[in-house]
C-alpha cells in the first residue's frame, strides 16, 4: 500500500533563516515528514486541461518526458520566486 505525505501550506512558510537540511522547513517538521534534501521528492498535483496539453506538447518536442519537464519548470519557478523574494527583501523601502 503507498503511503503519501501532504504538506501543510504553513509549514513551507516557515521561516528560511535555519541552517537545516531544507531551509524552508524546520528540523521537526522535516522528521515528521521523513524529508532528506539528498533525494528527490514524489508529489501529485492537478493541472487544467490547457497547462496539461502544454507540458505534453513541449515534452514531445524537447523529446523528455512529462515529469521531467514538470519538475524542470518547477524548480524554475521557484528558483525565480526564490530570488526575487530575496531581491524584495533586500531592496530599501520608499
Amino acid at each position: 500500500m503507498a503511503s503519501y505525505m501532504y504538506l501543510d501550506s504553513r509549514a513551507v512558510m516557515q521561516s528560511r533563516n535555519s541552517s537545516s537540511r531544507n531551509p524552508v522547513l524546520d528540523d521537526n517538521q522535516q522528521e515528521r515528514l521523513g524529508y532528506s534534501s539528498r533525494k528527490p521528492q514524489r508529489i501529485t498535483i492537478t493541472v487544467s486541461h490547457s497547462v496539461h496539453e502544454a507540458l505534453v506538447e513541449e515534452s514531445l518536442s524537447q523529446g523528455r518526458s512529462l515529469s521531467n519537464l514538470a519538475s524542470f519548470w518547477l524548480e524554475q519557478q521557484a528558483e525565480a520566486t526564490l530570488s526575487w523574494r530575496s531581491n524584495r527583501k533586500q531592496s530599501p523601502s520608499c
